[in-house]
């Protein structure tokens, strides 16, 4: 009897989720744009159309179906989509969250408060903010490369992280750490159109080898008291995302003779913050590797001391540009999306005490921030011979 009760007990378990769903029945949602439109909220929905991807007879039809609507409330905006969606609209796999520029600045604290209060929504979907025109309009874009344009944002978030660092991936797990954190401030990447945004919304845009709209990732939005304030150029992002530890590779040049330039493709960074409260200073420690990709000017390229000096005009421009992006960053918007207030808090709990209240008033804006630049030159990139100027450390 007893055996019998166990075996029941287990078939028990067998019996399957109780919110199970067949897939045939839902729409899946890749992306979700977010406007303030008429004092409402509109939502922008990209959904998969299922009949393209399993069927390439249906050629005429396209990728992916936009839905668009709008409320007073995210909640019933998002419910409102049933009006129009034959399916119900399935969450869990959204890829992209973007918000206008208006969103960004005003309305940071609906969008956390829904996304946190959503249970089918995992929290690992990037979250942009988009420049210019509305944000819908970065999800309506064919794009030429992938079917998707969430896919296509995605993928070119991936790339540029990895090879140009202008961007950095934020997903929405750190977007809410951040936003909870009173000691950090947020920065998200920026997605713009380059082009004509209507006529990148038709099947032409991908059917010539010009196409006339395409999306682009090339800087970083900055945050204040998690509000939007300010969109930086390529160069102050690629700097940002230097300072923060998240640069993986980048190419970096100097004017080495009159209209002539050396570029250094930096291979890997580091990024060191510390913090001295009686001297009232906080220091970065940039490190790494970069290796020579090109030199315009004439160097012999072979002699040892015309690679020293090269690494020390190379660190010597980081650390010019650092400073520069540090000081516009702090004299024009002080805000500290540095994270040093952060590295008090954490190092130096008793002098946060004394100084949380007058951060941005008397303590951050009279800082005294250095930055020290030592990225080793490993490879001359060159077909000359030679000896290596340092030899890379893994």
């Amino acid at each position: 009897m007893k055996k019998i009760f166990i075996l029941i007990i287990a078939l028990l378990g067998l019996s399957g989720c109780y919110n199970y769903r067949e897939l045939s029945d839902l729409a899946i949602m890749t992306a979700v744009a977010i406007d303030r439109v008429d004092d409402s909220f509109q939502l922008t929905i990209q959904v998969v159309n299922p009949k393209k991807q399993q069927d390439p007879s249906n050629a005429n039809q396209p990728d992916f179906v936009v839905y668009t609507t709008k409320d007073k409330s995210l909640q019933k905006a998002f419910r409102k989509v049933v009006n129009m969606a034959p399916k119900r609209v399935y969450a869990a796999h959204l890829q992209l969250l973007v918000l206008s520029e208006k969103v960004a600045t005003d309305y940071t604290d609906e969008i956390v408060d829904f996304f946190i209060r959503e249970p089918e929504v995992r929290d690992e979907f990037q979250v942009l903010v988009a420049k210019g025109s509305e944000a819908s309009d970065k999800l309506e874009v064919i794009t030429p490369l992938t079917t998707l344009s969430s896919m296509d944002i995605f993928n070119t978030l991936d790339s540029n992280k990895k090879y140009l660092g202008s961007v950095s991936s934020v997903t929405f797990n750190d977007f809410m750490h951040a936003y909870l954190d009173p000691n950090t401030e947020m920065v998200l990447p920026v997605l713009e159109i380059v082009g004509d945004s209507d006529e990148g919304k038709k099947q032409e845009n991908v059917e010539t080898s010009i196409s006339s709209a395409n999306l682009k990732l090339a800087s970083m939005a900055i945050f204040k008291d998690n509000k939007l304030v300010k969109i930086l150029d390529e160069d102050d992002s690629i700097n940002l995302n230097m300072l923060l530890g998240e640069l993986n590779e980048t190419i970096i040049q100097y004017e080495c003779g009159e209209d002539k330039y050396a570029a250094f493709e930096i291979i890997s960074s580091d990024s060191e913050l510390e913090v001295d409260p009686e001297k009232n200073k906080a220091i970065f420690t940039i490190t790494g590797h970069a290796s020579v990709n090109e030199v315009q000017c004439a160097l012999d390229l072979r002699k040892i001391e015309v690679g020293n000096k090269m690494r020390e005009e190379l660190n010597k421009t980081i650390k010019n540009a650092l400073l520069d992006t540090i000081n516009t960053i702090r004299n024009d918007y002080n805000t500290d999306v540095f994270g040093i207030k952060d590295s008090f808090y954490k190092h130096y709990p008793d002098y946060f005490k004394k100084i949380d209240d007058k951060w941005y008033d008397e303590v951050f804006p009279n800082l005294d921030i250095d930055v020290d630049v030592s990225i080793r030159l490993y490879e001359k990139g060159n077909i000359l011979g030679g000896t290596e100027y340092d030899k890379r450390e893994n």
